[in-house]
């Protein structure tokens, strides 16, 4: 259980500690997100070498997209789900010429290894962790692509979605990813580990006219909660399934068996979807620990807040919530009980 007011917003979350003096302070983070250019650190992140003739047979039957085409460099987002359809992690299948990687959720490099390796059987597939051996960044917000073309030069002009670009930033070799986001593109730019720091002390010694800044957890978490974007382990886990979390785009209907398949297209055909990922505003700012269940005035489970964050603007919480689409309908003002010791009542609003 994570409390989200208990460090007053000044901690800051890095696996290399030569990142921490490079933050600042919450609402800071928050505008250059919003207006301006950020810059998120994904240490930590599990980052798996797949290597062997079968890989891309391997991932076609056991995740849930259709990666058996996968150009060089190039990469498709599939999710690992199990037999019940309910969901392990989300990842990038990343293919650079002929090495293929997996990037997948921070903090859950053993678990993800540990469920591919348990599905090889005859196959040739080989599986390497290399979560300590890349640095990936993610630049987001409005100027993040001018930003970069300041940072890589031309290269970034005319960047095609889901196209990797090998760059070159000052005599450091990178790779660029542009990804189509919810409202923007983002970007993704991956590099050595041992070229982190002087990677992105050049970065944030040339921010020219940039309202630029490196972002913590809780200024990302805002920003995942402003585009929708689910994460591990609040909101992917085994208690949800894609159609819940709003990752049917990761999802192929036309190709063959995978693993639970069977449970996630009777899902799509029959309907039978019993709650969805909603962005959600809390009128006040209350404490309490997430993720935490949410019941109605008569007793009955009503869903789950799984992220909450403090707005800048407005005295309220923003946040993520699975809610059943029973209270979907009435999209004011709705009034749930926090299910923990206080039973706390909280003010709920649907916004998105």
């Amino acid at each position: 259980m994570i409390n989200f007011l208990n460090n007053g917003f000044k901690n800051r979350i890095s696996n290399e500690n030569d990142f921490v003096r490079h933050y600042t302070d919450y609402s800071e983070e928050v505008n250059s997100v919003k207006y301006g250019v950020g810059i998120y650190n994904r240490s930590g992140t599990a980052v798996l070498k797949l290597s062997g003739k079968d890989v891309l047979e391997f991932l076609q039957r056991i995740t849930t997209n259709d990666v058996s085409s996968l150009e060089s460099n190039s990469y498709k987002t599939t999710l690992f789900a199990n037999e019940k359809g309910r969901l392990i992690d989300r990842t990038s299948l990343i293919r650079i010429d002929d090495d293929y990687f997996l990037v997948g959720s921070k903090k859950n490099e053993a678990v993800l290894q540990r469920w591919i390796e348990k599905y090889i059987i005859t196959e040739d597939v080989k599986i390497e962790n290399y979560s300590q051996k890349y640095v990936i960044l993610d630049i987001i917000g409005p100027q993040a692509e001018s930003y970069l073309t300041l940072i890589c030069g031309k290269d970034v002009e005319g960047l095609e979605n889901n196209i990797l670009h090998k760059i070159n930033v000052e005599g450091i070799e990178s790779v660029l990813l542009k990804k189509e986001g919810y409202k923007e593109s983002l970007f993704w730019l991956f590099s050595k580990i041992e070229n982190a720091i002087p990677l992105l002390d050049f970065m944030l010694d040339r921010r020219s006219v940039f309202d630029l800044s490196m972002i913590g957890e809780e200024a990302f978490n805002l920003y995942r909660v402003s585009n929708k974007i689910p994460a591990y382990p609040n909101e992917i886990n085994v208690n949800f399934n894609p159609h819940e979390a709003g990752l049917i785009g990761d999802i192929s209907f036309s190709k063959g068996c995978y693993l639970g398949q069977e449970i996630i297209t009777r899902l799509k055909i029959y309907d039978k979807v019993q709650k969805q990922l909603e962005q959600i505003i809390i009128e006040d700012k209350v404490e309490f620990s997430v993720p935490v269940d949410l019941i109605d005035s008569e007793n009955n489970y009503a869903g789950t807040l799984t992220t909450v964050v403090p707005s800048l603007q407005n005295n309220h919480l923003e946040g993520l919530a699975y809610i059943r689409t029973k209270y979907k309908e009435n999209r004011s003002e709705l009034n749930f009980i926090v299910e923990n010791d206080s039973k706390k009542t909280i003010k709920l609003k649907i916004v998105g």
